[in-house]
């Protein structure tokens, strides 16, 4: 009993949907960053750790994102997925930080979508 008490709990502190998504591309800022610092520390291996986890966090968000309710929005937040694990996976092959310039402003980008995505939901 404690413990479905504890997941309803838990359950109404849970983040909106376009709420998770803004901090979850925030964190990809961050990881972008964290990235490059590593890049010229020479730590590859946490690098390399990062970017795998920026990738796969992609695909996590990917089948998120509502392409029924904004097809146009959606779509296009689909291909810049594409475009930032591209960039990551260059950033990974060629051990340059500088393909990584301007992605985590992307990153940033797509969470303001979000967050006005939200404001615009609960003004309404």
């Amino acid at each position: 009993m404690g413990a479905l008490s504890a997941y309803q709990e838990v359950g109404s502190l849970a983040l909106d949907d376009e709420q998770a998504l803004e901090e979850l591309y925030v964190r990809l800022a961050r990881w972008c960053d964290g990235i490059a610092n590593c890049q010229r520390a020479n730590e590859l291996g946490e690098r390399d750790r990062l970017i795998d986890r920026s990738i796969t966090l992609l695909g996590l968000i990917d089948p998120l994102i509502d392409v029924s309710a904004w097809y146009e929005i959606a779509s296009r937040i689909l291909v810049l997925h594409r475009f930032a694990v591209q960039t990551l996976v260059r950033a990974k092959a060629e051990s340059d930080e500088a393909v990584l310039e301007g992605l985590a402003d992307l990153f940033i980008n797509l969470a303001e979508i979000f967050a006005l995505m939200r404001s615009t939901r609960i003004a309404n």
